[in-house]
């Protein structure tokens, strides 16, 4: 099983969404040449948070993270590529991922790589500055700075040199293979930072680098949307981008709540004020209210993660802990399905893998994933076969006639329901 007993339930993301998404009451604006004034398209969503920063790994680092975060930062901001729904890695500034069939990822004998990336030639920051391979030099060196860690500093201590041919090349030496070198310069490691506006500042100060206004109200990034208005504690306006490297979007103009109170948010939904919600944060008993109540929305969730408990390796008590066969039967033990289907309303599902049955890779990897279906019997074999027997109350005890007891323990104050639940199966296991 490795080194984690999987609970195994895929947690979500829940989105709420009113039908439609129809168009608020907002200023008209008139376009050139016509007659006739334009409604402004205008939508108003919500995040269960008050971020302070516009930098999902800032925030992250510096804060231990806020629901909705890595969500409004996609609003106004975006790297090299990103993940579509499927989870699919996709081109966004970039006109095309690295590959061995474009010849951008080349793999050397040695064990040596080298991608390249190619911006595309519309690629601009907010402020209409060109998007070029300086900002990607300068991000390199952000990442490398020890005292700033913001970034998945792992990849890029892997990268042996990094070098610009051209303003719309960057070329990377690697000193060994790494899978998801196709994914550079986005959320994984570190989205592209401008170098016309943050270069000086680093190089006055590093150590002052996230205390800028760039990060908050000043931000400027290269997404589909522009920062309008940001009012801390209260919300955030965001306008489109007509120069988005992808196409303008169509609508002209988002407002982003900050509610960070779960009962708020549900009232503001209901009476129709939020429209939409943006990122993880929605408590799932909540989100179940809205839908029951809202005739007029709909409620779409996603897979982000999972419930999942981690054995103590390290003197583990009982010493059985550390038993691979002990900690399947802990998993025989568990009726997953049911656990999904009553605390998570079914909207889940079971992990069986890391890799989400939605991802590309799944279907590679299908055949070979073990699977350990509810089965308490096959539990209680296996424990009597690590040299257990049952005592008068059906609880097992080991040679010395002791009980078998396993201690359960969270850090998470949300998790009651799951550890009850997951004890509960395995006493009546014995």
């Amino acid at each position: 099983m490795g080194s984690c007993t999987r609970v195994a339930l895929t947690t979500l993301t829940i989105v709420v969404l009113m039908a439609g998404c129809a168009d608020r009451p907002a200023p008209s604006v008139t376009q050139p040449g016509s007659a006739e004034p334009a409604r402004l398209k205008r939508i108003v969503g919500a995040v269960v948070s008050d971020p302070p920063f516009l930098s999902y790994k800032i925030v992250s680092a510096a804060q231990g993270g806020y629901p909705g975060a890595e969500a409004l930062e996609s609003l106004v901001h975006t790297g090299l590529s990103t993940f579509d729904r499927e989870g699919r890695l996709r081109p966004v500034l970039a006109e095309d991922l690295p590959s061995t069939d474009n010849g951008q990822w080349q793999v050397f004998p040695d064990g040596r790589m080298e991608t390249t990336w190619k911006i595309r030639p519309n690629a601009q920051w907010h402020d209409g500055i060109a998007f070029t391979a300086s900002d990607l030099l300068f991000t390199k060196r952000v990442v490398d700075d020890p005292d700033l860690p913001f970034f998945e500093r792992q990849p890029a201590t892997l990268i042996e040199r990094i070098v610009a041919p051209d303003p719309r090349t960057v070329t990377l030496t690697w000193k060994r293979p790494f899978i998801q070198a196709d994914a550079l310069f986005s959320r994984f490691m570190a989205m592209p930072l401008p170098s016309h506006i943050l270069e000086r500042a680093f190089d006055a100060d590093p150590a002052t680098l996230a205390n800028l206004p760039y990060f908050t109200q000043e931000f400027v990034g290269s997404g589909p949307f522009k920062l309008r208005d940001w009012v801390p504690g209260s919300h955030i306006i965001v306008q489109a981008n007509d120069a988005y490297v992808l196409g303008r979007p169509r609508v002209d103009e988002v407002e982003i709540r900050f509610i960070p109170d779960q009962n708020t948010l549900g009232a503001n939904i209901l009476s129709g004020t939020v429209e939409f919600t943006i990122g993880r944060g929605v408590e799932l008993e909540t989100a179940m209210q809205i839908r029951d109540q809202w005739a007029d929305g709909r409620m779409e969730t996603a897979p982000v993660n999972w419930n999942q408990m981690f054995p103590q390796f390290l003197n583990p008590n009982p010493a059985v802990v550390g038993e691979v066969r002990f900690r399947r039967a802990l998993l025989h033990a568990l009726n997953r399905q049911e656990i999904v289907d009553t605390l998570q309303f079914g909207l889940s599902s079971i992990a069986h893998s890391y890799v989400h049955p939605t991802e590309p890779e799944f279907k590679e990897i299908e055949s070979n994933i073990v699977k350990y279906e509810y089965d308490p019997r096959r539990a209680a074999q296996i424990i009597d076969e690590l040299g257990y027997t049952r005592g008068p109350d059906g609880v097992f005890v080991d040679g010395s006639n002791r009980k078998l007891t396993v201690q359960l323990r969270s850090s998470a104050a949300n998790q009651g329901k799951m550890l009850l639940t997951v004890a509960d199966y395995w006493q009546a296991t014995g």
